[in-house]
């Protein structure tokens, strides 16, 4: 069944800045941003309250992410003298940790294991490109990588927690997280992932292709692309910016404004249009649900519905 989008709330994003990441809590209660002038934010999605905003980075936010219980959102940073993750309690504000990740390197992004295990971040410096694995207190380094010619593309956590996939350089790694051993080195001949998600029945990973402009189908076994899927869906010139499995259903979000919903099962696909201005990388994101889709548009935080 075809959705109609509805606007539920257009926020401002104060101080004005631009908005490197957009996460959902995974009830859906809430929404965190992270921006370029050191600042956390967190809207109650519901009402379009902000429920707490702070600026203790000493640089840019580069990502702002929900622990897998909700509980928790942890942000890291480019900072002026090393790159810092700071953990929130996501439901005041109130800062529950912070650890120096790197004495030099740009931290990119941070994604937490299911098990609340691990958090692992992408890192940049002069001299490498890394992905760096933490226990979540961090406390210790349990992994560490820096064999990469670029900054990893994206990386995720299977829902298990078992293992750790990593798009680099053109491929896929898939780590074992209980030795830390490298399971598989694929080789994909894409463009540039910018997202990924993994289904559980059938057994695959999804990642969105931002050069190509499609969505692979991974089995994640051995790394082997299995299909292409959304080649042809529009004139979609920024490519891919967030995906999510609910169901037998895959849903997409594109810039400048489109969400793509695909049946995996009937191979059925729908177009969804919401208003965006063509910028060339602000953030979108989509619940865990698949109801909710939100973006960034004029400096404002949009958050969209969609309902039958």
């Amino acid at each position: 069944m075809n959705k109609q989008p509805k606007k539920l709330h257009s926020l401002p994003v104060t101080p004005k800045s631009a908005c490197h990441t957009l996460d959902f809590s995974p009830n859906g209660e809430l929404i965190a941003a992270s921006t370029w002038n050191k600042h956390v934010h967190c809207w109650n999605v519901s009402t379009g309250e902000r429920v707490w905003r702070e600026k203790a980075h000493s640089g840019p936010v580069y990502a702002a992410r929900f622990s897998a219980d909700g509980k928790s959102l942890i942000s890291c940073d480019a900072g002026k003298k090393f790159s810092e993750c700071i953990v929130w309690s996501a439901a005041d504000g109130e800062i529950t940790n912070r650890f120096e990740i790197h004495p030099s390197a740009e931290t990119f992004d941070v994604v937490a294991s299911p098990n609340g295990a691990w958090l692992a971040f992408i890192l940049r410096d002069d001299e490498n490109c890394s992905l760096k694995v933490f226990s979540f207190d961090g406390k210790s380094v349990v992994h560490s990588a820096e064999h990469y010619e670029y900054p990893p593309e994206f990386a995720f956590f299977s829902k298990d927690s078992k293992s750790l996939f990593v798009f680099a350089d053109r491929k896929l790694e898939r780590w074992s997280t209980q030795k830390w051993k490298c399971r598989f080195t694929a080789e994909l001949l894409g463009g540039d992932i910018s997202c990924a998600v993994q289904s559980v029945r059938p057994s695959r990973i999804y990642a969105g292709d931002r050069i190509k402009r499609c969505v692979l189908a991974i089995n994640p076994k051995d790394g082997t692309i299995e299909s292409k899927l959304l080649e042809n869906v529009g004139n979609f010139a920024n490519g891919i910016r967030s995906l999510r499995v609910v169901g037998n259903q895959l849903i997409a979000s594109y810039l400048p404004g489109s969400i793509v919903q695909y049946s995996i099962k009937n191979d059925t696909k729908s177009v969804l249009k919401i208003d965006q201005n063509d910028y060339d990388d602000e953030p979108m994101a989509i619940s865990c649900d698949g109801q909710l889709v939100s973006t960034v548009n004029d400096s404002k935080l949009e958050i969209w519905e969609f309902t039958s």
